[in-house]
């Protein structure tokens, strides 16, 4: 499964939305799909477990969208 479609059923699941396809990829998290502080730790929490990899907090503010997210999974990915 492609990394944004991955990405777009996590957070359906965790925000516990219905057509994960239907979450546009510039969605903002919080403002357009209503995600809060703590949905948005268990999503990166998620993101980290399923790639394997270790996002630190400084990025935390920068993942504001599907795409947003894809790009920083995408960058840790490489560097590991």
């Amino acid at each position: 499964m492609e990394l944004t479609s991955t990405i777009q059923s996590m957070i359906a699941e965790i925000g516990e939305l219905d057509h994960p396809e239907k979450i546009g990829l510039d969605q903002h998290l919080i403002e357009d799909l209503g995600l809060d502080s703590m949905l948005l730790l268990e999503l990166l929490s998620s993101l980290e477990q399923t790639y394997s990899i270790s996002i630190p907090e400084t990025e935390y503010p920068n993942m504001t969208t599907v795409n947003a997210c894809a790009e920083v999974v995408r960058r840790y990915q490489a560097a590991a």
